[in-house]
């Protein structure tokens, strides 16, 4: 299921990288890392709480846990789209 989900929201014009990556206001991150962090806490709480497996959540961690990067700095460290699949 999340790899349906990013395959559908990672489809944009031929900028998407740009779009993703943007961030369009002070006091939000960018698009992909929204995304991003949505993956990281399910993968905390559902594979790590219930499921006693932390592996993919300390593997994100560097990237979307939100007190590990300021707002503008989140966009430097995002994976290419071709690397989510």
């Amino acid at each position: 299921m999340q790899k349906k989900l990013l395959e559908v929201v990672w489809k944009f014009p031929d900028e998407e990288d740009v779009y993703l990556r943007r961030q369009y206001h002070p006091l939000l991150s960018p698009i992909a890392w929204h995304i991003g962090h949505c993956v990281y806490v399910e993968a905390l709480w559902i594979r790590g709480c219930l499921l006693g497996d932390y592996t993919l959540a300390e593997e994100l961690a560097s990237i979307y846990q939100p007190e590990l990067l300021t707002k503008t700095a989140r966009s430097t460290v995002l994976p290419s789209p071709t690397e989510l699949f």
